[in-house]
């Protein structure tokens, strides 16, 4: 499942604009986006997953998050094991 954040929090892509399918509803958690006075809910522009059409960095901007690095620690006796992933 690939996984997408702004620059305030994780987001989930809810599916085309009501305007256009050349946009994307997007939504982040409630907490983040009242603390940063952002919308819960935006648009964003399909193709590049940018808020602004200018090409302009925005904190409201779409990225995938990519695992970078994945290690498996268990336990001697096998009884017991984590999985850790950073992603970026």
């Amino acid at each position: 499942m690939t996984e997408y954040t702004n620059d305030h929090s994780p987001v989930e892509i809810i599916g085309p604009g009501e305007l256009s399918e050349r946009f994307l509803r997007v939504r982040m958690d409630d907490v983040p986006a009242y603390l940063t006075n952002q919308p819960a809910e935006y648009l964003v522009f399909g193709d590049t997953l940018r808020y602004r059409m200018d090409g302009q960095p925005h904190p409201l901007d779409v990225r995938e998050l990519k695992v970078l690095s994945t290690e498996t620690i268990s336990s001697e006796d096998r009884s017991l094991s984590l999985v850790l992933e950073i992603k970026g």
